[in-house]
């Protein structure tokens, strides 16, 4: 009866143990399995990571091959942050890709463009969603004092509650175009002239050429 006993108690136990070891197995088990998920995922997560950093790399170049400058202005901390190695920074002359948004106007836009300048921000901020994109041209000032023609575009960003949170815009020098604009306005406005002193000495070419016509 003892040796029955005995077999039993030792049996249940060697049972009880086997149970125990079973389930510690299977704790190591789901927790590697666990573990190995996670690495996995962490590696995913570095892995789009640096194919995003890849992408903001080739855009970053892209842009500085192009001439554009991608620019934030945060509203409540009145703060602009400049792409790094953005023409928008050399205009600046300080070397800082951060720099106080409301001092810009004052410091860099012309004089005579000033005011237009705060009004399309102004009335972006003022529109409701969806209308709150704009485009604006405009002569901004180097450290030198030369000007320079800048094309720039942009549109309001919003936080949860819709409010106006920041601006982001992008801008180019358009000078050249500008420039060519103006010589082909004198160049019309020459031969417009040339025309009528033409027909200031010669009245009677003229009116031949109108009878002519008739």
């Amino acid at each position: 009866m003892f040796a029955i006993f005995v077999t039993g108690f030792f049996g249940s136990a060697n049972m009880r143990k086997s149970q125990a070891e079973a389930l510690a197995l299977a704790e190591a088990m789901r927790s590697r399995n666990e573990t190995a998920e996670l690495r996995a995922a962490l590696e995913r997560a570095e892995a789009a990571e640096a194919e995003n950093r890849r992408m903001l790399e080739r855009m970053r170049m892209a842009n500085e091959s192009a001439g554009i400058s991608v620019f934030e202005w945060n509203i409540a901390e009145d703060t602009t942050r400049v792409d790094v190695g953005s023409p928008f920074i050399k205009r600046l002359g300080s070397g800082s890709n951060v720099f106080k948004g409301s001092e810009y106007a004052d410091r860099f836009v012309h004089p005579d463009d000033r005011e237009e300048w705060r009004d399309v921000f102004r009335r972006a901020l003022a529109a409701p969603p969806g209308q709150d994109v704009f485009s604006h041209r405009y002569r901004a000032l180097l450290p030198d004092q030369s000007v320079v023609h800048i094309q720039m575009h942009g549109r309001v960003l919003r936080d949860a509650a819709g409010a106006p949170s920041s601006v982001l815009a992008v801008d180019w020098e358009v000078t050249r175009e500008e420039e060519a604009k103006l010589e082909i306005a004198r160049q019309a406005q020459q031969i417009r002239e040339a025309r009528n002193a033409s027909n200031v000495r010669c009245p009677a070419r003229r009116m031949r050429c109108s009878n002519s016509i008739s």
